[in-house]
C-alpha cells in the first residue's frame, strides 16, 4: 500500500508539472476592447502585472494606454 501511494503521489505532481504554463515571455495579440489590466488578469490573474507588461513593451507603447488591436506584445 506505501507503494502504491508513493506512486500515486509522484503521478500527481507530473501532471502538475505538466499543466504548470510555460515559463518566460510570450507572445499576445492585442484585440478589440483589450487593456493592459484586462490582458494582465488573463495573462497572470492579477492587474497589478499591467505595470510588468507595459515595461515589458515600452518600445510598442507610448503609455500603458496606448494599445490597440492588433498590437503583438510581450507577455514577460
Amino acid at each position: 500500500m506505501v507503494t502504491s501511494c508513493w506512486k500515486m503521489r509522484h503521478l500527481v505532481a507530473a501532471v502538475d508539472a505538466a499543466a504548470e504554463p510555460a515559463k518566460g515571455p510570450r507572445m499576445y495579440e492585442v484585440k478589440s476592447g483589450d487593456t493592459l489590466a484586462r490582458i494582465a488578469v488573463r495573462a497572470y490573474g492579477r492587474a497589478s502585472r499591467a505595470r510588468d507588461i507595459y515595461e515589458a513593451n515600452r518600445d510598442k507603447l507610448s503609455s500603458p494606454n496606448a494599445v490597440r488591436e492588433g498590437l503583438q506584445i510581450v507577455l514577460p
